[in-house]
């Protein structure tokens, strides 16, 4: 939800076009658009539609759970016929990878902002979501919580893949750092929309996905020292 600080500080255009978002990066800024009109935030034409403004205006403040939910509920609503809070993550990930199919590079960002979200939101999840395992490259594609083989979608045991999963921070010791909420939010969208599978090595895939369960863990202790 990077993009809903941009456009609080810098103001709403409208229409919502490449141009217009200067303050975000040239790269991101299609995949922005994209994002915004999947999640019914702007129309075809990129003119903002009500629940943006609302969006924008909730921006931290208590309303923000509230209207976002409703956003995520309205462009997610086959995901919410079922109940979320208590889905396995290989179910869950089976929902959704059936009902927005795409690449595993694609699919792996939109989990992973279907769920920053969501927690943002405060929708009741299945705690173990967080312990997804992620697309592995190289000779064995791992996929976020199982194996594809032959269509058929199996578990990975877990003693089996030494890489460890975005939920975990190796160890129970403290970061040294904590991240406020809202930071760690903007962070981990900015660290997932880095990430190009197609431009990228897989040691700087690693190093950005060290990052991200590094921010995780230190919004996490944010949370507990609160």
């Amino acid at each position: 939800m990077a993009v809903i600080t941009v456009l609080r500080d810098h103001g709403t255009p409208n229409p919502i076009d490449e141009m217009a978002l200067q303050h975000v990066s040239q790269s991101m800024r299609r995949q922005v658009l994209s994002g915004l009109r999947f999640l019914r935030l702007i129309d075809a034409r990129g003119r903002a539609l009500p629940r943006l403004k609302s969006l924008v205006v909730a921006y931290e403040t208590p309303a923000w759970p509230t209207v976002l939910t409703g956003v995520l509920k309205a462009a997610y609503e086959p995901l919410f016929q079922h109940e979320l809070g208590t889905m396995s993550p290989t179910v869950f990930q089976r929902l959704f990878r059936s009902q927005y199919p795409s690449t595993d590079g694609v699919t792996r960002k939109a989990l992973t902002f279907f769920i920053s979200a969501a927690r943002s939101a405060e929708i009741p999840l299945n705690g173990d979501l967080f312990e997804g395992r992620r697309v592995r490259r190289g000779g064995q594609r791992r996929e976020a919580l199982g194996r594809e083989n032959g269509g058929r979608v199996e578990p990975v045991d877990d003693a089996q893949d030494e890489t460890p999963s975005l939920g975990e921070s190796g160890g129970e010791e403290s970061p040294g750092k904590v991240i406020a909420a809202d930071d760690g939010h903007a962070a981990l969208a900015f660290l997932t929309d880095l990430l190009d599978e197609a431009r990228m090595t897989g040691q700087e895939q690693e190093a950005v996905w060290t990052l991200v369960k590094y921010v995780r863990r230190c919004r996490d202790h944010a949370h507990r020292a609160a």
